[in-house]
């Protein structure tokens, strides 16, 4: 799926797969190295996310039932991202993703399948 800040018109991914069942959202970015410039991973339902047993640091961006953003900010190894109850999904990018696209709290992201 491809995602865009449609404030900017900036993409955050042309490679983002979705999490959208249990085992998905469980297993998350574990035993990934790390992430590609447009790959990333969209978590659904998903209002908090951790890093423990991930090798990497990512961006991570958290969005409402519109597609809006409500937190935005990084996932370092082994730390934890805030829960957030007015989150729906999660999505998570390579480092310096969401600065590169412009990401900030209140912008609208396209979701493309």
């Amino acid at each position: 799926m491809q995602i865009t800040n449609e404030r900017t018109g900036r993409s955050l991914g042309d490679k983002v797969a979705h999490a959208n069942t249990f085992w998905r959202r469980l297993r998350g970015l574990l035993g990934r190295r790390s992430l590609e410039p447009g790959e990333g991973l969209l978590l659904e339902p998903c209002q908090a996310v951790h890093g423990l047993g991930m090798a990497f640091t990512c961006d991570v961006v958290y969005l409402d039932a519109d597609g809006c953003v409500v937190y935005h900010g990084q996932l370092r190894r082994n730390g934890r991202g805030p829960f957030r109850r007015d989150a729906r999904r999660v999505l998570e990018v390579p480092e310096g993703t969401a600065s590169e696209a412009g990401v900030q709290t209140g912008d609208r992201l396209k979701i493309k399948q």
